[in-house]
């Protein structure tokens, strides 16, 4: 067998073992970040809410998400490279196409069309579908998550005082504690 079929032969062993293999390997650090962003953006605006003096979410919001979309680049070139499952692209390319939407949607509508409050809301269903999703294909601390925030969204039609709060305490739960649960899984065994 000469190099190129011998190439070729691992090729099609890495792409069966790629398809076969349904276990989530998707960065932690990537829930995690995002989690944080939304429990900080939300705060922040509970906060503005309470009384406290912070500036505008205008001024608050951009650098904020400029810093988590920085530092998920910065992870992702620094990151490992261990081989990528099935499981791990459909999820990289489901999160992307949610976070693009709804960020296209965020610029296009808020403040013209789509009141404030409904953009929190509609990012926080958007990203507890795409937990929900990826739960069901792989990852039970990700679906709980995804009902964790889901429940968060749906509550705040009960508290509408405590409407970033609960939006808050539903990113929290929903993307940060299962990223840390799956990161401390992946360095516990």
């Amino acid at each position: 067998m000469d190099t190129s079929q011998a190439r070729d032969h691992l090729d099609s062993a890495a792409t069966i073992l790629r398809h076969a293999d349904r276990r989530l390997r998707f960065p932690a650090w990537v829930f995690i970040i995002w989690g944080l962003f939304g429990t900080t953006v939300n705060t922040l605006a509970q906060m503005r809410v309470a009384g406290f003096q912070l500036p505008s979410d205008s001024t608050i919001q951009l650098p904020l998400l400029l810093v988590a979309i920085g530092a998920t680049v910065v992870m992702s070139l620094r990151g490992d490279s261990q081989r990528e499952t099935l499981v791990d692209r459909h999820t990289g390319i489901l999160f992307a196409v949610v976070f693009g939407v709804l960020l296209l949607a965020s610029v296009i509508l808020q403040h013209k069309v789509v009141p404030y409050q409904a953009i929190g809301i509609f990012w926080g269903l958007g990203f507890a579908i795409a937990l929900i999703v990826v739960g069901i294909e792989a990852s039970r601390p990700l679906l709980i998550g995804g009902f964790l925030l889901l429940v968060a969204c749906l509550s705040t039609a009960w508290f509408p005082g405590f409407f970033n709060g609960l939006l808050a305490l539903g990113w929290f739960a929903g993307m940060v504690l299962p990223g840390v649960i799956l990161a401390w899984k992946r360095v516990d065994g």
